[in-house]
């Protein structure tokens, strides 16, 4: 099979960038209109927003490039499909894929959301929030390949703390990566519609560890949480 990513390459991991107008999707041969996102993004050549390799059907199959998406380790699960741990075949990092069930998205408006919603995820790039690898499109699913945070919810871990408090310094030192998280989608136009504890993950176990944003808590619904805003500036 051809593998269609959005800088044209055939094969491979090539990375791209599928960011376009969500409205020209409407007409596209898959389901959520990736290829049209694939083919404004090779139109634009903004290689700084490139970032997204992105898979539709008839392309690569998501099993031929990771192992573990339909038996690895569930991670968190919900009314939308599972989340598991996969290894990427070549390279053995291991990443966070969710799989999200396109049959329960039974309307336009739900399928607008959801390709809005992916259109979004692909344009962010900044150290305190989750980056999204990649995106695999099969006839029924949608797969986004994530980066793996192991650290657990900021939640959790603040109710693991003595008397249930972080000391000052630690907490200025968490509040200003989620604030930095907060104003780097605010710089882009966009705000985040569920901010809370259980939407910050450390990325690894140790004390120490960068908390990092996610959209949506993984047992959650799995779209409409980022959100562009359009603003419009008063005359001076």
């Amino acid at each position: 099979m051809d593998s269609r990513s959005l800088d044209g390459s055939q094969n491979g991991r090539d990375r791209a960038n599928s960011a376009g107008n969500p409205k020209s999707m409407m007409h596209s041969s898959s389901v959520l209109g990736l290829d049209s996102m694939i083919e404004a993004r090779k139109e634009e050549g903004d290689l700084k927003r490139n970032m997204v390799h992105i898979e539709i059907p008839f392309g690569k199959p998501i099993e031929e490039v990771y192992d573990g998406v339909h038996n690895g380790p569930v991670l968190g699960s919900g009314i939308s499909g599972l989340v598991r741990l996969v290894s990427h075949k070549a390279t053995g990092v291991k990443y966070a894929v969710k799989c999200l069930d396109l049959g329960l998205v039974d309307s336009a408006e739900g399928l607008q959301q959801l390709r809005e919603e992916i259109f979004i995820m692909c344009q962010l790039d900044h150290p305190n929030i989750v980056r999204l690898e990649e995106v695999y499109e099969s006839h029924s699913e949608i797969y986004l390949v994530q980066e793996l945070c192991l650290g657990g919810e900021l939640f959790d871990r603040l109710d693991e703390q003595p008397d249930y408090h972080y000391t000052e310094g630690e907490c200025a030192r968490l509040v200003k990566q989620m604030l930095c998280a907060v104003r780097y989608l605010h710089s882009k136009g966009i705000i985040h519609r569920d901010l809370k504890l259980e939407n910050f993950l450390f990325s690894s176990t140790s004390a120490d560890s960068e908390l990092k944003m996610i959209g949506e808590s993984p047992c959650e619904h799995y779209f409409n949480t980022f959100y562009i805003q359009h603003h419009q500036r008063k005359a001076d």
